[in-house]
């Protein structure tokens, strides 16, 4: 009894801090933060109602709780994915495709949200590697939860990938109801803490609006994920935003505040390292100027 009081306490609390949900709010309308951490402690063994609830709100069946294998386990989940990540990050999609080929049927990736990751970037690998768009939409709508209630960050990555892929086939309306999905999703659940899944979205989806030229949405767009670097103290993806920024205010003849949000992009793409991305931004200011001769 008392291992598996240990056992259950361990596994809600890798899950829960691997999925970046606090106590208090995986606790909400469940029971107690007290009771979680009690939990979590291996000091009591929840009730059967309690657990299913848990189980249900971080998307497993109430089984990982009792039969989970341990905090190994969960290491080499996270080094997966981690390497997952990069080969998708450059492009590498045969190796990406392998990597989950390889792990697919292993009873270490059994919970809903790994099976999420690996048919997500499986999709992405049709798309790119067999060009069989039907193929990849049908894989990613598959990952997609049933519930709005329940979701992960894997859902709002789908449905950005879809957007993308849709906007690559030119299939601009029905890319652009995916994004206002992620959005809704992204807006509505405030349990979604993640502020790297926000940032990813806002430049997905200032990159959409302008190429469909409506830089005044982009400025916007751009503000909120400025706002978001701001108050999480990161670079991540702010060059990219005030990049868009200033092409949007220039084409909105807007010059001056164009080049000075340029400007700040140049400075944190040296930061960065983002040798290409500056040329891009100074070579926009060059033509800014020269236009006003």
């Amino acid at each position: 009894m008392e291992s598996m009081i240990i056992t259950i306490g361990q596994s809600l609390r890798d899950l829960r801090t691997y999925q970046k949900v606090s106590q208090k709010k995986l606790a909400k309308g469940i029971c107690t933060q007290a009771y979680i951490s009690m939990i979590e402690k291996g000091v009591i063994v929840p009730s059967a109602h309690i657990l299913y609830s848990l189980a249900l709100r971080l998307g497993v069946s109430i089984n990982y709780f009792l039969d989970t294998p341990d905090s190994t386990v969960h290491e080499y989940q996270i080094e997966f994915i981690n390497q997952a990540r990069a080969a998708a990050k450059s492009n590498d999609y045969k190796v990406l495709r392998k990597l989950i080929y390889e792990q697919r049927s292993s009873p270490l990736f059994k919970t809903t949200k790994m099976k999420k990751f690996m048919e997500y970037h499986l999709g992405i690998c049709q798309y790119h590697l067999d060009s069989d768009l039907h193929g990849a939409m049908k894989t990613l709508k598959d990952t997609l939860s049933d519930n709005n209630e329940h979701f992960f960050q894997e859902d709002v990555e789908t449905l950005i990938a879809m957007a993308n892929i849709l906007t690559e086939e030119n299939l601009l309306d029905e890319a652009e109801r995916y994004y206002h999905k992620a959005l809704y999703l992204l807006e509505s659940r405030p349990s979604c803490d993640d502020y790297s899944l926000r940032l990813k979205f806002y430049y997905n989806y200032q990159r959409f609006l302008k190429n469909q030229k409506k830089y005044a949405l982009v400025v916007e767009i751009a503000n909120k994920g400025i706002k978001i670097c701001v108050q999480n103290d990161t670079l991540y993806l702010r060059g990219e935003f005030y990049y868009y920024k200033g092409i949007s205010f220039i084409q909105l003849n807007r010059v001056t505040e164009g080049i000075e949000a340029l400007k700040k992009a140049i400075l944190i793409f040296s930061l960065s390292g983002k040798e290409h991305f500056i040329e891009a931004a100074q070579s926009t200011i060059d033509d800014a100027l020269l236009n006003q001769t």
